[in-house]
């Protein structure tokens, strides 16, 4: 089975529009996408662009769910850790939508530090991985010099869905680990 595959690294893909902000947006404003899984290191105002969120919102308001979870080692002003702001805001955002769900892991003498972006329809067999450095912040979508990868999976392709589902797992894993 062949993978579709795109390396994404920006600053340098920007004028290109290749880079996971772009994606993340493009992805949430299609109807391709039933789902959308995220486990992501930390998350800033910063990374809380317009466009993203009303994408996200177009993403809600057809029905499909959402769920993020972030890193809640510490909070604060340093680089390496969520603002709280960031999170009460995506709260606040989507508080009308019983589909989107954030959750926070924290889990002592270990630091939350993945990447992962997730879209997929079980319907049609398809879903989209992106893995990379980026984390939900400016820094991570547009000024640092971040890398990822792209991959669209078949899940009708057992190696494809064996993937899937051990990512999804794993994803949901964090979810009740955070509670």
């Amino acid at each position: 089975m062949k993978t579709v595959s795109e390396v994404l690294i920006h600053p340098y893909g920007t004028d290109q529009g290749s880079t996971v902000l772009h994606v993340l947006i493009e992805e949430f404003s299609s109807s391709r996408w039933t789902l959308f899984a995220g486990a992501v290191h930390f998350a800033k105002l910063s990374g809380h662009y317009d466009s993203l969120i009303a994408a996200m919102r177009l993403f809600l308001e057809g029905g499909a769910t959402l769920s993020v979870t972030f890193g809640a080692d510490v909070f604060g002003a340093d680089d390496a850790a969520s603002d709280y702001s960031a999170i009460e805001m995506l709260l606040a955002e989507f508080e009308a939508y019983p589909e989107f769900k954030l959750f926070l892991y924290h889990e002592k003498g270990r630091t939350f530090h993945p990447k992962v972006y997730l879209f997929a329809n079980e319907e049609t067999d398809k879903a989209l991985l992106i893995v990379g450095s980026s984390n939900w912040s400016e820094g991570g979508f547009a000024n640092n010099v971040e890398v990822s990868v792209r991959l669209e999976l078949d899940l009708a392709a057992d190696d494809h869905r064996l993937v899937y589902d051990k990512l999804l797992s794993t994803i949901e894993q964090f979810w009740q680990e955070a509670t």
